[in-house]
């Protein structure tokens, strides 16, 4: 059996081209890390698009960019939207903010990760609000799988994790996935293709549990020179084919 993956990073949001416009839009008020799509995010998507052989299904991010960002190449396939909570960001990368300072408690060193992020004088303890809970993502966009049931659910992901964290969760929803054989495109974000990309390529990972075992450098996360350093586009990420047990990364 053979069976491909795509790793996108979802297009550009209105956050990233015009910040000023996104500071007083009234979605920002509610939930300053969840700006939609922009217009030049809409373009890199369908220009991803080009690059997709064929589809089975789309997994996404609950983020409004991501899901927006799914329901374009939906347009083109016509397959099955399915909103993963486990592909969502890490607002907060402990390892690289310098938010987290390390404890020696009981004979060895522990990360005490905070709960909660402070910004324009109100505390975040989620990602996500009322707008990104299934219920009311799919009363907003019915063209969005309802039948599917997310491996993560939205309490089970953490406002603030380190990288090792987040790694380990984008492979539990990766190995997941693929094993069902189906061509599947994953939108996410920066640390999702690039997470993925260090899985496949087998840098920084230990095979037998498909573990990371050392955090991860920030800059794959932190900046677009950083992606592409590691090999990834801004955009469109990774090919990556599996046959017989096997996978190979193009791309």
């Amino acid at each position: 059996m053979e069976n491909t993956i795509y790793l996108i990073h979802s297009g550009s949001s209105i956050a990233d081209t015009n910040p000023q416009h996104w500071d007083v839009h009234s979605r920002s008020a509610e939930n300053p890390f969840d700006a939609p799509l922009s217009e030049q995010g809409s373009v890199q998507i369908k220009n991803a698009a080009c690059k997709i052989d064929q589809l089975d299904a789309i997994y996404c991010s609950p983020m409004t960019r991501s899901i927006e960002s799914a329901l374009i190449l939906k347009q083109q396939f016509d397959v099955p939207v399915r909103v993963e909570y486990g592909l969502a960001e890490a607002p907060v990368l402990s390892d690289f903010t310098g938010v987290v300072t390390p404890k020696f408690i009981n004979g060895t060193f522990v990360k005490l990760v905070p709960n909660h992020f402070n910004f324009k004088g109100k505390s975040y303890y989620s990602l996500f609000d009322e707008e990104l809970l299934p219920k009311r993502l799919f009363s907003k966009y019915p063209d969005l799988d309802s039948d599917y049931s997310s491996l993560f659910l939205p309490q089970q992901i953490p406002f603030s994790e380190d990288d090792c964290s987040y790694g380990n969760r984008m492979i539990k929803v990766m190995n997941s996935l693929v094993l069902n054989g189906e061509n599947v495109a994953f939108i996410g974000h920066k640390g999702t293709v690039t997470l993925a990309a260090v899985y496949f390529r087998k840098e920084q990972t230990k095979a037998p549990k498909g573990e990371f075992f050392k955090p991860l450098n920030s800059v794959y996360f932190g900046d677009e020179k950083g992606m592409k350093d590691f090999g990834v586009s801004s955009v469109y990420g990774l090919t990556v084919k599996f046959s017989e047990g096997k996978c190979e990364v193009i791309g």
